[in-house]
Parts: C-alpha cells; sequence; structure tokens
C-alpha cells in the first residue's frame, strides 16, 4: 500500500512540476507576442532589452527543466521499465488464465499500470508542446517590421525553442509516442509467448 501511495505521490509531483514549468514557457510565448517590433532608432534599446528579458526567462526555465529531469531521472527510469514489463506479464496473465476474479484482478493492475504510464508520458509531451510555442509566439508578433539585427537575434530564440523540451529517461523519451511504442511491444510479446505456448 506504502508503495502504491508513494508513486501516485510522486506522479502527482512530476504533473504538477510539468504544468507549473509550462505554464511559464506561455508567459515566455506572450511576452515575445507583446514585443512592438519597429526600425526606428530610439525604440531599438527598448526592444533589445525586452527580447533579452525573455531570453533571459527562457534560459531560466529551460535550466529549472534540466534540474528537474535530473531529479526524476532515477525515478522515472525505473517505473517506465517495470512498468513496461508488468504489462506485457498482466497482458499474458490475462490471456491465458480462465478465473474470472484473477482475470479481473490482473486486468485492473493492467490499467492502473497503464495510467501510471500515462500521466508519466503525456506531462512530458505536454511540457513539449509548450516548449514549442515559443517559436509560435514570436511568429505572431510583427517580428517582420523590426530591423534586420532585431530579426536575426529572434531567428536565433526560434532555433533554439523549435526542437522543443523532451525529457530523456535512460532508453525512454517522455513523450505520448513512448507509451504508443510500449502498448505495441506489449502486444508483440504477448503474441509470441501465446505462439510458443501453444506450440
Amino acid at each position: 500500500m506504502a508503495c502504491v501511495l508513494g508513486g501516485c505521490g510522486f506522479d502527482s509531483f512530476f504533473l504538477e512540476s510539468c504544468f507549473f514549468l509550462s505554464s511559464h514557457f506561455d508567459i515566455v510565448r506572450k511576452r515575445f507576442k507583446k514585443i512592438k517590433f519597429t526600425q526606428l532608432p530610439q525604440d531599438n534599446e527598448t526592444i533589445r532589452s525586452q527580447i533579452s528579458s525573455a531570453v533571459a526567462y527562457h534560459n531560466v526555465i529551460l535550466n529549472t527543466c534540466m534540474e528537474l529531469q535530473e531529479l526524476v531521472k532515477s525515478a522515472v527510469f525505473p517505473f517506465l521499465l517495470f512498468d513496461s514489463i508488468l504489462i506485457c506479464t498482466c497482458f499474458y496473465t490475462v490471456i491465458k488464465i480462465s478465473d474470472i476474479s484473477k482475470t479481473l484482478a490482473f486486468g485492473g493492475l493492467s490499467c492502473a499500470t497503464i495510467a501510471q504510464l500515462f500521466v508519466l508520458t503525456y506531462s512530458g509531451d505536454y511540457l513539449c508542446s509548450k516548449s514549442q510555442s515559443i517559436c509560435r509566439g514570436i511568429y505572431y508578433s510583427n517580428w517582420y517590421e523590426g530591423s534586420p539585427e532585431q530579426r536575426k537575434y529572434l531567428i536565433l530564440c526560434m532555433a533554439k525553442g523549435s526542437k522543443g523540451l523532451v525529457f530523456t529517461m535512460g532508453l525512454f523519451n517522455l513523450s505520448l509516442t513512448t507509451l504508443s511504442m510500449i502498448l505495441q511491444g506489449a502486444g508483440s510479446y504477448v503474441a509470441l509467448l501465446k505462439s510458443i505456448s501453444t506450440t
């Protein structure tokens, strides 16, 4: 019971941390979007300070995300690995056993495991999409009215934000694609074990 509560507490902490950081990416996106670019020389210093402030804020958030990744990596990777093995085992057990109570128990366990995987991968995927939204904030500003120097600086910011922030936990990236791959892999292993056991 303590293990289950600990796992739920960790999932909640990670989900809330990702959503908190995502809200800061939204703030940076809005800061870039609000910058009013002009080619007037007297406005250059103001625009430069606004861009510098937004970039500095963006860098602080990215550094915080990297610290979060280092903090949780040692816990998330075993969760992902163990959950992948557990899903395979539960799926295979559900297929092989005929007792309805055991089927329901293993079915419930597999659903809980998939839910935990979904929370972890969705959190990482959501944070990645929000980190990429910085580019949209820059794109929807009136950047085309800025000076060549200002546009060059914004291109560098967009190049940095276009990749998005991807949490890498050992062999896994925290994205919904990873969840899909784990479930597909589990299905393939179950089919293989079933074919081996019937021969």
